[in-house]
Order: structure tokens, then C-alpha cells, then sequence
């Protein structure tokens, strides 16, 4: 993320808080992977980058199911799933 940060290019930053969402759901660290899913798909909304938009979306779902919620999993894939279904 530093280097990210340093270099200036939002699609790096906004899929480097992606990555960081990843590895600190696999950790574990499910509220501090919200947080970086949030600020990626964030990101990714702002500047177009629909990829990174999907993945964080579905990050986030795997994130909610594993704490349980299944309605906030259900919210994140049809958010998911509309990005998708839309060709623009």
C-alpha cells in the first residue's frame, strides 16, 4: 500500500487495499478486511475500474459469510452480480 501511495496511480491503490482485504480475510481479520474491501470498491467506482469493483464486491461477500451475515453476503453479490449483468 506504501507504494501505492507513493506512486500516485489510483488503480494501484484502490487494488492494493483489494489485496490487503484478502490477505486480512484469510487472516482472520474480517472487520479490517471490510474496511480495505470498502475502500477499494470505493476506489474502483470512482475511477472505473470495474474488475477491481466485481473482485472487492465478492471479497466482501466471502468476508460477510464467514461472520454470518447472510444478508450483507447476499447485498455485496447482487451489487456484484449487477456490475457484471451491466455492459457499460
Amino acid at each position: 500500500l506504501e507504494l501505492a501511495d507513493a506512486e500516485g496511480e489510483v488503480r494501484s491503490i484502490g487494488n492494493a487495499h483489494l489485496a490487503l482485504g484478502e490477505a486480512l480475510r484469510y487472516a482472520g481479520q474480517e472487520l479490517d478486511a471490510l474496511d480495505h474491501y470498502q475502500i477499494a470498491i470505493d476506489f474502483a467506482g470512482a475511477y472505473g475500474n470495474r474488475d477491481s469493483e466485481v473482485w472487492s464486491r465478492m471479497g466482501e461477500a466471502s468476508t460477510h459469510l464467514q461472520m454470518g451475515n447472510f444478508d450483507l453476503a447476499r447485498a455485496s453479490l447482487a451489487a456484484a452480480n449487477e456490475l457484471v449483468s451491466d455492459p457499460e
